[in-house]
């Protein structure tokens, strides 16, 4: 008992450590973003996209210097968002395995959720570049979703073979109470 509190406290502490980080590394990425998108495209275009060096377009430079910046702010948050997976998972598993906490089940739980967490992250990253993305080769965004759907695809599918053992356990034990309740009613 003693190990499971410690693990429940411990991811606790994980998650209020990780939320104010990402809300913060999220709304500077935003802000960038909308900075990007609403004031530095428009002065490139309004310049008449010139062509720097005669190579690329002023809006594609800006595009490319910004989604350097945001990759570099998203980086940060994925250190974050990786303790806040932990945390919700070692959590998680404390309420969901009571007292049959054993660390490969948590290893389970922190592979499971760390993939959705991935998922997640890739998907705002996606929304976040999306534009700039677009702006540097409009071709580019369509191969980067393409291969985001597959990949999140493959994860959800490996998320869901992580938890499928746990969840035919619960269905079984909940058939179970419900086969026990049916004979006792049957028999009265």
């Amino acid at each position: 008992m003693a190990d499971q509190n410690r693990i429940y406290f411990e991811s606790k502490r994980k998650v209020h450590e990780s939320v104010p980080k990402i809300i913060v590394n999220l709304v500077v990425a935003f802000v960038v973003w909308l900075l990007a998108i609403l004031v530095f495209q428009p002065l490139g275009d309004f310049l008449g996209n010139p062509f720097i060096f005669g190579l690329v377009g002023m809006k594609a430079l800006i595009s490319g210097v910004v989604l350097i910046a945001l990759v570099i702010i998203l980086l940060k948050i994925l250190k974050n968002i990786l303790m806040l997976t932990d945390g919700i998972s070692d959590m998680i598993a404390v309420k969901f395995m009571k007292d049959k906490i054993d660390e490969e089940k948590l290893k389970h739980y922190r592979s499971g959720f760390r993939g959705l967490g991935y998922v997640l992250l890739a998907i705002i990253a996606y929304m976040f570049f999306l534009p700039l993305l677009a702006g540097i080769f409009t071709a580019l965004a369509g191969i980067v979703l393409v291969l985001l759907v597959i990949w999140a695809i493959f994860v959800v599918v490996r998320v869901g073979n992580i938890f499928s053992e746990d969840i035919e356990q619960k269905a079984a034990e909940l058939t179970k109470k419900f086969e026990k309740t049916e004979h006792t009613v049957d028999e009265e």
